[in-house]
């Protein structure tokens, strides 16, 4: 072989070696525990009638995906949500921006986790109105209690601003 012969041939070698070599490592993060919007967006909460103690009772459709993360931490991207309600200061994590549809209202038509901190001095009581964040937690279903969310994530931390 001649030297243009040899020189093509490891320019070939060299690119060959440059698209398989990051299909052959084995990925440093396994991000399972990453969770997008899209898994929240089949399920759904109504009223339904409870004739046995005569009133409206939430009824929670969910999803298996959902039900297979209960208790399990995952990490989320989201907007922060400031709601007052009497003396009590929720924070919940949504898909979307709440200031970007002023007539909108976000928290029936959009997926929403309520974040419950640690204690009063956690970093999550700093956070601002529309501030987005990744935030790592212990994801709970909320079945029993009617003064939450159906989504909520237990013992935050906030992993980037």
């Amino acid at each position: 072989m001649n030297r243009k012969t040899k020189t093509i041939f490891a320019v070939v070698i060299f690119f060959f070696f440059l698209i398989l070599y990051p299909y052959s490592k084995q990925p440093a993060q396994f991000r399972s525990d990453d969770i997008t919007w899209k898994i929240f967006h089949n399920s759904n909460t109504y009223k339904r009638f409870d004739f046995q103690n005569f009133g409206f009772k939430n009824v929670h459709q969910i999803n298996e995906k959902i039900k297979a993360l209960d208790s399990t931490q995952i990490t989320i991207k989201g907007f922060i949500v400031i709601e007052k309600h009497g003396g009590a200061k929720h924070i919940i994590l949504s898909e979307t921006v709440t200031d970007a549809c002023f007539m909108c209202n976000h928290d029936e038509n959009n997926p929403a986790i309520q974040i419950i901190p640690k204690n009063k001095n956690s970093k999550i009581f700093r956070l601002k109105q529309d501030d987005y964040v990744k935030i790592k937690g212990t994801f709970a279903i909320n079945k029993n209690n009617d003064d939450l969310m159906t989504f909520i994530l237990k013992n935050p931390e906030i992993v980037e601003e």
